[in-house]
């Protein structure tokens, strides 16, 4: 208790050589010493100083250069960093870098000194840090030795649940405020390294007791920080607790029985982690095994209370101990879109690649079809970039899982049903659709093998299959439709059922496994229970593009934020506030206005429901309406660079950009009606049973009143957001425990940190926010009475007593803690701060406060305790003194007797020594004559032995030499006899062989001569053919210029026609349109007939102007297409819509032409008719004679010069018709030999393009014989060949369709009898095969539209198309609207007449009946119908 720590805002660097941090663009804080300040300018002059082994523990991910060598001094400015001061660095007296497992114990805390602490524990092997309560664990990338063995299980177990760990409340230094609940300080200081297993023991303790209440631990990070690793040690942990004991009592009879049921359970809930690892994890590129969904956890334990085997007195004390009695699991958000799409470095879910490496027979079990498949077969799955996974293959981990799904009772049938259908996903994802030859609008399935392999899976036919997946239904107005799904809409609908049916799966799955965990029913004693939870949750995401999954992670970490500042700091604002004291503004950890922008009654997910619910809507909508109705909120981000799908937020993290593009469909995740009927008939039972129970959902849907919020609820968000509720409710319920995971680096390579990509985390875990806070508030307060009675013996003077309490505490700690306050700003940070009833302190302060106070009561202890030490002293040395003289006198007596024996032991060797020497030397002496004597006998006996041996050894090898040169002999005979066989044998064989050899040589050469021969033929026989070739050619250009001359001069003439025409068509346009203004005036019978007729007019012209424009700007784009940036593709479109109109009006304007010749038709039978009439009212009329004979004489002869004249007429017009159909006939004559030169010029270009065809190909198979040489050159005559055919065929087919148009419409026109008409309908006939011509290569031009993207078509060659077409398309319209016109006017002109013959008529039975009753006289008034019949003739 002697140290004194220093506080951060005390401490000063303006002594040259301090250690502090500096910023850096790539490293974020690096270490460097101050070698001199300019307080004038305000800057500071400092060396680099880096680490020996920066370089290996040490890595970046930007792209700023960096000069890693050290001691380079770098000039930096004060007012850049808080407070004008550089942070000091966390390091001893020899510069030595001081690592804090608590990091609240760090004399400098600010960012660079927690970066630099964990990094320090990181590079050490040490993974866990603590702030406060809070554990912060940095993945280490490596097995740990003996850091989750049993003994560190127990250990703290032990200490902290066996009350190891409890601290007297007599020791004050460890007292805390129980009112800052900040998670800091809440805590009691422990004296043992920081471990996961003190949060999980912390946890289980806090399940009974005083203030016993539910626990919940949650653990947070980004995907690759260990969150799951983590969760699965915690459980496994807290599931062993119970089979703990603190050694002092042995465990009672009923703890040992619970434990004993519980073993089973416990097996599950442990076997169940890698179940859900391998449905629910996959590789990505941050990690290998990312958990690609929510879970929270829930384990329920069962109090049990015992009582100790203790044998005093009195009430024994009571024990309680948690056994684990039941589980309970629920997930959040899983990643379907993973199942049909990811990143070419990233893997599907696990179980998908462990299925396919499983055994052979056991997939044939499953299906036969997998017996011999790959991942490569399936394309949701794909060929895995890596198949080791936690240090297992994919066939290793497919068996842990098996053993686990067999141990959750999921084994033989029910195993096989789910494989199967885990088998139906993949399956699916091979189908492949494109349009139907025979109908565009519908989409098909291509390999139809792969639709059989899927229906023989599903038990479902083929044609039900294609038509749910091609098809879909819609019911509106109580009405059902089918409608043709298009290529896209199919795919989609493919992979909506694949991801339903991998959805239903895991969601059967997680029931299957919590029932299995459940345990035992729970009994009515609802205080028995306590529940921990664990909450594995995805961490703060922002990526470069971020989508609707984003959105609802993140939202949920903001849920989990507010739920972390509310506990750790909203209640010391309070209390601050309570007191008095104006500490900052807590505005930074407040992120509840965040959560109303997303939750809101108008929040975004309010807003993105709206839009789902709209017939038309969209993210560009959605994102419109969101920024209008958040147009004053400041977490909304609203930029003017973001697109009109983009929208940011303010998260408590940093800023994210959204792209809402997906929004509508990943919220609304619908599957339409036939898919989920076709699903429910399939014969797999987990899949069909699933989706019957969503077809009844459906069902009940449709029928629910309020309809609306209904379908709000289906929304992918609204689930979201009540399950994320439902969550924080439990939390708030409970006792929350934090667990802070970080990525040390992306690599995943240990002991190395990457100081950018941790600080991002550690600002997103809200611990960078949290430090903040508590290196500004007081973390340690004290009553005024308590402060004034402990620190009052530290003040040198006296205090008043008159004064009150406040007032001599405040006085008493300003004098001991004087020239501590310390200039932030424009305030003053003082050490203390004084409130109503207490006083508060900043961190470490009260701790120095105790220090020397102990300090103060320690000198003066320490004199009292001279003065008695030396009174004892002085008796024991007495008495010492007396026992030391008597000691001396007996040692020196024992060290006399000792010096005389020794002597005469030293005299007695001497002795012994002389003797031995004397005995010595005459035992050598008769010794060495011995030796002598034997060794001359050996000799000789030796030497006699060895020749005996020698002779017969001798006799032996001669023996054994004269044998094996008889031996050699024999075998060198032999030899000789087979060599001369041998070369007698070489010698015929070689003879043979040269024989054959020269047959073979000859008959090469002569093959070569014949070859040789041949090829000179040959070439001699090229050259010739090139000749002609060339002379063909200079012929054929020659003939073919004269014919694009004559071609020429024909289009000069039909051009100059073609403009006179026009012109003339202009003025025809121009009158007639006066004409129908006039006549729309005439007829009109008030202003509102009047101005809709002019509308209907003026709308009709304006859509025409506005075609022929349209028409226009695509020419003038096609003729600059190779000079302009224009996307001929996006032409095409408005092309394709331009001919859809054309052809539409086309079709209008022939129906009405078809309506108005039959009304033609009409109209000249009933003239007919009515002529009928009138002659037999006149014959009637010449029938009264007696009356008025006369007046009808006259009136005959009248008529009769009126008859004259009309027949005089009539022969004018008839020898008009006769001059006019020989001017028709003279036409038709020219027009038909017009045609035939036009199909003599099509045969004659037909033929030229069959031989520059057949020349092409001479040529590219000359280019085959002759090889690379002239190749370009070929090419090119290649491609100019193409070009001319290409050119004349094109000229000569606009010719044709031009004059065709004109001869049909002119022939359609004129024709007046049915002969004429019948005559005139042949060329029309052939127009309309033109126009099917038309049709069929406009479908053909469709069709490489819509696949350009995956075809080699020239877009141009298209457009070109397209342009031809309509021009072809506009001349049919104009002449059919020139026939309506000319019809129309017929029609008027008839009813003009039947309304005079009507007349006519009228009048003439007035005449008849007049002439009948004699009404008439000979002086009446008959002039009047006699001009009334004669206007009528």
């Amino acid at each position: 208790m002697t140290s004194k720590p220093v506080l951060s805002h005390t401490t000063s660097y303006k002594n040259n050589g301090s250690r502090v941090y500096i910023r850096d663009k790539k490293y974020c804080w690096i270490p460097a010493s101050v070698v001199s300040t300019d307080t004038t300018s305000n800057t500071a002059i400092v060396s680099v100083d880096l680490a020996a082994n920066w370089v290996s523990i040490t890595s970046h991910t930007s792209d700023e250069q960096f000069d890693e060598e050290n001691e380079r001094e770098i000039t930096v400015k004060l007012s850049d960093y808080p407070g004008g001061e550089l942070p000091k660095q966390n390091a001893d007296e020899n510069g030595k870098l001081l690592a804090k497992s608590d990091m609240v114990d760090l004399p400098n805390l600010h960012e660079a000194g927690i970066l630099y602490n964990l990094k320090c524990q990181h590079a050490s092997g040490i993974p866990y840090s603590r702030v406060g309560d809070i554990v912060v664990a940095m993945n280490p990338f490596q097995r740990i030795e003996n850091l989750y063995n049993e003994e560190k299980q127990k250990f703290y177990v032990n200490k902290i649940i066996w009350g190891g760990n409890q601290t007297s409340d007599k020791d004050f230094s460890m007292v805390r405020s129980k009112s800052t609940v900040a998670s800091f300080f809440k805590f009691e200081k422990t004296h043992y390294d920081p471990h996961i297993y003190e949060t999980s023991s912390r946890a289980y303790s806090g399940l009974y007791g005083m203030g016993a209440s539910d626990q919940t631990i949650l653990v947070s990070g980004e995907s690759g920080a260990g969150k799951t690793e983590t969760v699965k040690i915690v459980m496994s942990h807290l599931t062993k607790i119970a089979t703990f004991h603190d050694g002092k009592d042995p465990p009672a009879k009923e703890i040992i029985d619970s434990v004993a049921l519980s073993e089973t359970l416990v097996t599950r809930i442990l076997d169940s982690n890698p179940i859900f690892e391998a449905f629910g994890n996959a590789t990505t590129l941050r990690n290998d095994n990312s958990s690609r969904f929510g879970r929270y956890t829930q384990l329920k334990f069962q109090l049990i209370q015992t009582s100790t085997n203790t044998f005093r007195k009195g009430p024994k004390p009571k024990r309680y101990t948690c056994v684990l009695s039941g589980a309970d699991c629920t997930t959040y958000l899983l990643e379907k879109a993973r199942i049909v799409s990811h990143v070419s470095k990233e893997r599907n879910f696990h179980i998908f690649y462990q299925l396919l490496a499983s055994p052979n027979n056991f997939r044939s079990q499953v299906l036969d079809v997998l017996a011999n498949a790959t991942s490569k077969s399936f394309r949701y799955v794909g060929k895995p970039v890596i198949d080791i996974i936690g240090g297992k293959s994919d066939a290793q981990n497919w068996t842990d899982t098996q053993k686990d799904l067999c141990g959750l009772g999921i084994a033989g049938d029910k195993l096989l049903t789910m494989m199967r259908a885990l088998c139906v996903i993949l399956q699916l994802g091979n189908l492949t659709f494109g349009p139907d030859p025979a109908n565009d609008d519908h989409t098909i399935v291509l390999n139809t093998d792969e639709l059989g392999k899927l229906s023989e899976i599903m038990g479902i036919s083929a044609s039900l299959l294609n038509a749910a997946l091609t098809e879909r239904t819609i019911t509106a107005r109580g009405e059902t439709h089918k409608v043709l799904l298009k290529v896209r809409e199919a795919m989609d609908a493919r992979d909506a059922l694949a991801k339903e049916i991998y959805a239903r799966l895991f969601d059967w799955l997680v029931k299957f496994i919590n029932a299995a965990t459940l345990g035992e029913k729970q009994n009515d004693n609802e205080h028995s229970y306590r529940n921990i939870g664990l909450l594995d949750l995805f961490g703060f995401e922002a990526f470069d593009v971020n989508r609707f999954e984003q959105l609802c992670i993140n939202y949920a970490n903001e849920k989990l934020q507010y739920k972390y500042a509310r506990d750790n700091f909203r209640s010391l604002q309070e209390e601050y506030e309570a007191e008095g004291i104006d500490l900052f503004d807590f505005a930074s950890v407040d992120n509840s206005s965040i959560l109303n922008l997303i939750e809101s009654r108008l929040g975004l997910f309010a807003v993105l429901n709206e839009e789902c619910v709209l017939p038309n809507g969209n993210a560009k909508s959605f994102v419109y309406k969101a920024k209008k109705v958040h147009k004053d909120q400041p977490a909304l981000v609203k930029k003017l660079l973001h697109g009109p799908s983009e929208f940011g937020i303010k998260h408590f993290a940093g800023d994210v950009v959204y792209d809402a593009s997906e929004f509508i469909a990943c919220n609304k995740d619908s599957i339409s009606v036939d898919l989920i009927e076709c699903a429910s008939k399939s014969s797999n039972s987990l899949i069909s049973d699933e989706f019957i129970k969503l077809s009844n959902e459906k069902k009940e849907l449709s029928q629910v009143k309020g309809r609306r919020g209904a379908i709000f609820n289906q929304m992918t968000c609204t689930k979201f957001k009540s399950q994320v509720t439902s969550l924080m409710a439990v939390i708030d319920q409970s006792r929350t425990q934090f667990i802070r995971c970080i990525k040390p680096n992306k690599s995943m390579k240990p002991y190395v940190t990457d100081h950018t990509h941790t600080l991002v985390q550690l600002s997103s875990a809200g611990l960078l926010t949290a430090i903040t806070i508590v290196r500004e508030s007081y973390p340690d307060n004290l009553l005024y009475d308590e402060v004034f009675d402990r620190f009052q013996c530290l003040v040198p003077i006296a205090v008043s007593s008159d004064t009150n309490l406040k007032d001599q505490v405040s006085t008493l700690l300003s004098t001991v803690l004087d020239g501590m306050e310390k200039a932030v700003g424009s305030k003053m940070s003082y050490p203390f701060a004084l409130g109503k009833t207490k006083v508060y302190f900043r961190i470490g302060l009260l701790e120095t406060l105790e220090s020397d106070r102990l300090s103060l009561y320690t000198k003066h202890v320490l004199f009292i305790q001279s003065c008695v030490r030396r009174n004892l002293a002085m008796s024991i040395f007495s008495s010492m003194k007396e026992a030391v003289t008597l000691i001396n006198m007996f040692l020196r007596a024992h060290k006399a007797m000792k010096r005389a024996r020794n002597h005469y032991l030293k005299f007695l060797s001497c002795l012994i020594s002389l003797q031995s020497l004397f005995r010595q030397k005459a035992a050598r002496k008769s010794f060495t004559v011995a030796r002598k004597a034997v060794t001359r006998l050996q000799a000789h006996i030796v030497g006699k032995r060895t020749r005996k041996k020698y002779l017969k050894c001798l006799t032996c090898t001669i023996s054994l030499q004269s044998w094996f040169r008889q031996l050699l002999a024999k075998c060198a005979l032999i030899e000789l006899q087979e060599v001369s066989a041998a070369r007698y044998i070489q010698k015929r064989w070689q003879c043979w062989k040269r024989r054959k050899e020269f047959c073979l040589l000859k008959y090469a050469t002569l093959c070569v001569q014949k070859r040789w021969r041949s090829w000179r033929a040959t070439s001699s026989f090229s050259n010739l053919k090139n000749a002609t070739l060339i002379v063909q050619k200079w012929l054929r250009g020659w003939r073919l210029r004269n014919d694009i001359l004559i071609m020429k001069n024909a289009v000069l003439l039909v051009q100059k026609w073609w403009r006179s025409w026009k012109l003339r068509i202009e003025f025809l346009k121009f009158k007639n349109a006066t004409l129908l203004v006039q006549k729309v005036v005439r007829k009109a019978k008030h202003k509102m007939q009047f101005t809709c007729a002019i509308t209907a007019c003026v709308e009709s012209a304006r859509k025409d102007h506005a075609r022929i424009k349209v028409q226009e700007v695509i020419s003038q784009e096609l003729t600059a297409h190779n000079s302009s940036g224009v996307d001929p593709w996006l032409l095409l479109d408005r092309c394709d819509k331009i001919m859809d109109d054309l052809s539409g009006d086309l079709f209008e304007f022939r129906s009405d032409c078809s309506t108005l010749k039959e009304e033609v038709l009409h109209s000249n039978n009933t003239i007919r008719h009515l002529n009928t009439a009138l002659e037999y009212s006149e014959a009637a009329c010449k029938a009264i004679k007696s009356n008025c004979k006369s007046q009808i004489q006259k009136l005959k002869e009248e008529l009769h010069d009126s008859q004259t004249k009309i027949n005089c007429q009539e022969k004018v017009i008839e020898s008009a018709n006769e001059s006019h159909l020989d001017y028709k006939r003279r036409k038709e004559k020219e027009i038909l030999e017009l045609r035939h030169m036009m199909e003599r010029n099509r045969q004659k270009a037909n033929e030229e393009s069959e031989s520059k065809k057949k020349e092409v190909d001479e040529i590219v198979s000359k280019i085959k014989m002759e090889g690379k040489e002239g190749h370009t050159a070929q090419r090119g005559k290649l491609r100019r060949l193409r070009a001319i055919s290409k050119e004349s065929k094109t000229v000569t087919v606009m010719m044709v369709r031009r004059c065709w148009t004109w001869f049909v419409g002119r022939m359609a026109r004129k024709a007046k009898t049915k002969k004429e008409f019948e005559s005139s309908m042949t060329p029309c006939f052939e127009d309309t095969c033109f126009g099917l011509v038309c049709v069929e290569n406009k479908e053909e031009i469709s069709q490489e539209l819509v696949a350009h993207n995956s075809t080699s078509t020239d877009p141009w060659s298209l457009l070109e198309r397209f342009d031809r077409m309509i021009n072809a398309l506009s001349g049919d319209l104009f002449e059919v609207k020139n026939d309506c016109s000319a019809l129309k006017e017929e029609v008027r002109q008839s009813k003009e007449t039947i309304l005079h013959l009507y007349t006519a008529i009228q009048y003439s039975e007035a005449a008849y009946k007049a002439i009948k009753s004699k009404h008439i006289t000979p002086g009446s008034n008959i002039h009047k119908p006699k001009m009334q019949l004669h206007t009528a003739q």
